[in-house]
């Protein structure tokens, strides 16, 4: 999972209620891995939009987050599409976990590079088209600890 999806289910938008139902729903049969960077990348925005960190926490506390090792950075800088360094840490550790996964994601250009590198990839709450691959439906409005 990268920033573009945890921080919709963290930040006041339209759509958080989705993201965070989809959330709680999906860790029912499925355990969300993101590298550590998603931890700092959510923590600066939240920061930086003078938001409740503690809306980052409750998404954060959802994921299994992987340290980023030197040889992250190695795999990283193997990608040769252009996409965002962060972006491309983000991919390099789901590679190196050697799971069988699926990024999420709602930048196209990650997506699109994630797919490239033989790792499936799909908008989890998107509108039409954005939507791919198999996804999993989101459940009605349930009281959560959000």
């Amino acid at each position: 999972m990268d920033s573009s999806v945890a921080l919709r289910a963290a930040i006041p938008t339209a759509q958080r209620d989705a993201w965070r139902a989809w959330l709680t729903d999906t860790q029912t049969h499925t355990t969300l891995i993101s590298s550590r960077l998603l931890q700092t990348e959510m923590v600066r925005t939240m920061r930086r939009d003078g938001l409740p960190l503690a809306d980052a926490s409750k998404v954060l506390s959802r994921v299994r987050l992987v340290p980023v090792t030197p040889d992250t950075f190695v795999i990283a800088e193997a990608i040769e599409q252009t996409i965002r360094t962060l972006d491309a840490l983000h991919l390099a550790t789901a590679a190196q976990t050697g799971l069988s996964l699926t990024v999420l994601t709602h930048d196209n250009a990650m997506r699109t590079v994630a797919e490239s590198m033989g790792l499936a990839a799909f908008e989890p709450v998107g509108d039409g088209d954005e939507r791919r691959a198999i996804t999993s439906p989101i459940a009605p409005q349930q009281e959560t600890d959000w």
